[in-house]
C-alpha cells in the first residue's frame, strides 16, 4: 500500500452520515458487517501488536468482539484466533467458523449466508470466482505460454469450516511444520473443501487504487 498506517485502518467507505469526514476504515466496515449479523456469536480480530490500540478503537462499536495479537504469518494469526475462540460461549467442534480477510470490506451478507449454508451442506467451503481473463506465463516481461483457464478459480474469503476440523488442521500443521497459503489448503488434508460462488466485487484492498474502487462499490450500495 505504501503507507505507514496498516491498510485496514485506512478510510474506504462512508459511515452513517453523508460527509466524507465520516469515512470508516476498511477494518470497521468489515467488522461492521459481521457485527450486524444476528447469527454471529463471536468475532475475533487478529492485529499487529504495535497497532492493537488503534485497531481496537476502530472497532469499539462492535459487540461480541475479541482483539488478539497476530503472529508472523497468516497461519499463525489464525491459530491464535482459534485459541481465543475455544471455550467461548457455547461453541463446540460442530460450530461454524468463518475466516475472512479484513481487507475484503466489500463482502455482502448474501455471500456470508452462502458460505454458512455451504458449511452446513459440505462441512468445508471457500468462496471463489471463476477466472475469466486470459492467463499467460511470462519470461523476462514477455508473453511465454498461455494457461488453460478451464477449471481455474480465484480463491476469496470468507472460508467456512467446522471448528473441530479447523483446530485439528492447524494442530497437525504445527506438528509437521507445514505452511499453507490459506485455511482451505490445511483443511483439505482432512476433508474435501467445496467451492461457494463468490462475488467479483468482493475485492481485496491491496493498493491505493483498490481503496478508490472500494469506495465506489460501497457508495453505490448506500
Amino acid at each position: 500500500m505504501g503507507t505507514a498506517t496498516p491498510k485496514v485502518l485506512l478510510p474506504a467507505g462512508i459511515g452513517s452520515g453523508s460527509d466524507r469526514a465520516d469515512m470508516r476504515s476498511v477494518l470497521a466496515l468489515t467488522v461492521g458487517l459481521f457485527d450486524a449479523d444476528p447469527n454471529c456469536k463471536a468475532i475475533v480480530v487478529c492485529v499487529p501488536a504495535s497497532w492493537r490500540e488503534q485497531c481496537a478503537g476502530a472497532v469499539s462499536f462492535a459487540s461480541r468482539i475479541t482483539i488478539v495479537e497476530g503472529g508472523a504469518t497468516r497461519q499463525e494469526s489464525v491459530c491464535r484466533g482459534l485459541l481465543a475462540l475455544k471455550g467461548k460461549l457455547d461453541l463446540h467442534d460442530g460450530s461454524i467458523v468463518l475466516i475472512h480477510d479484513a481487507a475484503r470490506c466489500c463482502l455482502t451478507p448474501q455471500l456470508v449466508q452462502r458460505v454458512v449454508e455451504g458449511v452446513l451442506e459440505h462441512g468445508a467451503v471457500t468462496a471463489a470466482v471463476p477466472i475469466v481473463e486470459a492467463l499467460s506465463r511470462a519470461e523476462e516481461g514477455k508473453v511465454s505460454t498461455y494457461v488453460d483457464r478451464q477449471d481455474l478459480w480465484s480463491i476469496q474469503t470468507p472460508q467456512g469450516f467446522l471448528l473441530g476440523d479447523l483446530v485439528r488442521a492447524h494442530e497437525e500443521a504445527q506438528h509437521s511444520a507445514e505452511m499453507a497459503l490459506d485455511d482451505a489448503t490445511l483443511v483439505a488434508r482432512l476433508r474435501p473443501v467445496h467451492i461457494v460462488m463468490g462475488e467479483r466485487l468482493n475485492i481485496k484492498v491491496t493498493n491505493p487504487h483498490d481503496l478508490e474502487v472500494a469506495e465506489v462499490i460501497l457508495a453505490g450500495r448506500r
